[in-house]
């Protein structure tokens, strides 16, 4: 059976996100990563200050369900409310 793993994106307010579910859910960080810690041979681009701290990736386990986060720099964010997350209890 094949796993779904959700992936949100933010424009640099991810960590906020993170700290957010981890609270309202209850959630467990398996992982916080910053851009400034990322391999230059994997992500080589000049960053400002303020994006070094931009969350490159982070895991969470709300139960047993993984979710995926980060502050996406490629590409232009626009405001969308097509995106909920539905959690059943």
């Amino acid at each position: 059976m094949a796993i779904i793993t959700p992936n949100f994106n933010f424009d640099g307010k991810c960590e906020e996100a993170v700290y957010l579910y981890q609270k309202a859910f209850d959630a467990e960080i398996n992982c916080l990563l910053r851009h400034s810690d990322a391999k230059w041979e994997d992500f080589h681009r000049e960053l400002s200050e303020e994006q070094k701290e931009y969350i490159y990736h982070a895991e969470l386990l709300i139960g047993n369900q993984r979710i995926m986060m980060a502050d996406n720099l490629d590409i232009p964010f626009k405001p969308s409310t097509a995106l909920s997350l539905t959690i059943t209890l």
